[in-house]
C-alpha cells in the first residue's frame, strides 16, 4: 500500500512538474517576444531622376519580423500595418489639403501623410524556438484606383526629388500591430470560456504608434 501511494504521489508530482514547466514557457512568450518592422520606399516606372509619374508605382516593401528567446513556437496570425509618409511640402510651408498628422517630437514638429493601412492574415509564417520569423510585406500605390491618395505621394515624392533627395531617403513612420498563436497551447474547448484564457494562447505585439486616420 504504501508503494502504491508514493507511486501515486509520484506520478501527480510529475504532472505538477510539467503542468508548471508548460505555464512558464507560455509566461516566457508573453514576456520575451518582440516585434520589428523595417521599410523600404522606391518608385517603379519613374523617370531617371526618381520623379513618380501618373503610370508609375510607389512600393513600399516593409519587413515585419518577431524575435523570440522562448523554448516555445509561434505562428504568425494576423498583421495590421499603417504607414505615413513624411510631408516635405507640408512641412516647407506650401498650401496643401492633405490631412496630415502633425508628430511633434521635443521642440520640432513634422507632418505625415497617411499612405498605406490595410492587415495581412495569408502568411502563417512560423517563428522558430529561440529564433526569429518574418514577414515580408509589398505594398504599393498607383493612380487607380486611388488617385486622390497617389497624388498626394506624388507630390511629395517629387518635392523631395527637387530639393536632391532620392525616394528611398523618404521618412516613413510605421505602425505595426501583429498576433501570434503559441504553438502546443489548444484554444479552450468551450465558446463561453473567460476572455483571458484566449489571451493565454496567443500573443499581441505592437511596433511604432498609431496616429488613428
Amino acid at each position: 500500500m504504501a508503494v502504491l501511494l508514493a507511486l501515486t504521489l509520484g506520478f501527480l508530482g510529475a504532472l505538477s512538474a510539467l503542468s508548471l514547466s508548460n505555464f512558464i514557457s507560455v509566461a516566457r512568450v508573453h514576456a520575451s517576444a518582440q516585434v520589428d518592422a523595417k521599410g523600404a520606399f522606391s518608385v517603379l516606372g519613374g523617370s531617371a531622376d526618381g520623379r513618380l509619374p501618373d503610370g508609375g508605382t510607389a512600393r513600399l516593401r516593409l519587413n515585419v519580423s518577431v524575435s523570440n528567446p522562448s523554448p516555445r513556437s509561434l505562428t504568425f496570425d494576423t498583421v495590421i500595418y499603417k504607414a505615413w509618409i513624411e510631408d516635405g511640402p507640408r512641412e516647407a510651408g506650401l498650401n496643401t489639403s492633405r490631412s496630415d498628422v502633425l508628430v511633434r517630437d521635443g521642440t520640432s514638429s513634422r507632418w505625415f501623410y497617411l499612405t498605406f493601412s490595410g492587415s495581412n492574415t495569408s502568411s502563417q509564417a512560423s517563428v522558430p524556438a529561440h529564433g526569429t520569423g518574418v514577414v515580408p510585406l509589398v505594398l504599393d500605390l498607383r493612380m487607380a484606383p486611388d488617385p486622390l491618395l497617389f497624388r498626394g505621394v506624388q507630390n511629395i515624392t517629387n518635392f523631395a526629388v527637387s530639393r536632391g533627395m532620392s525616394p528611398s531617403t523618404q521618412v516613413w513612420s510605421i505602425f505595426i500591430l501583429t498576433s501570434l498563436n503559441i504553438d502546443g497551447v489548444p484554444p479552450p474547448a468551450s465558446f463561453t470560456a473567460p476572455l483571458y484564457l484566449y489571451d493565454v494562447v496567443r500573443i499581441v505585439l505592437q511596433f511604432g504608434v498609431d496616429y488613428g486616420r
